[in-house]
């Protein structure tokens, strides 16, 4: 009885794992793309709960670039890098993403 109650229970657990592993992967570039673009908005999301002014263009630049804005702080600047892993690239490959896309937020990459 209770092997009967568990089995309905994992079931549709179990057929959306299957599900989810028969899907297809997405490539590299796209990937690589999605967390470049984590990266920089959480970056900018969690240090604007601290009172970072900096919009998420202005903070892709600081990253991007590693300068200041004009007429913001440096505190901004250094709250927002401190919130990136430091040599991954991640935010130069979600800048690049960005301006290259009409679309804000996501994107599509070739593969």
């Amino acid at each position: 009885m209770a092997d009967q109650r568990v089995d309905a229970l994992l079931g549709p657990l179990v057929d959306k794992q299957d599900r989810i592993r028969r899907a297809p992967s997405l490539p590299d570039a796209s990937l690589e793309s999605l967390f470049g673009d984590y990266t920089l908005r959480h970056a900018h999301a969690t240090t604007a709960i601290e009172g970072n002014t900096l919009t998420v263009h202005e903070a892709q630049e600081v990253l991007e670039a590693g300068t200041t804005i004009p007429g913001k702080s440096l505190g901004n600047t250094s709250r927002l890098s401190m919130r990136t892993p430091h040599g991954s690239g991640c935010a130069k490959r979600s800048a690049r993403a960005s301006r290259s896309s009409n679309t804000p937020g996501w994107r599509s990459t070739g593969g």
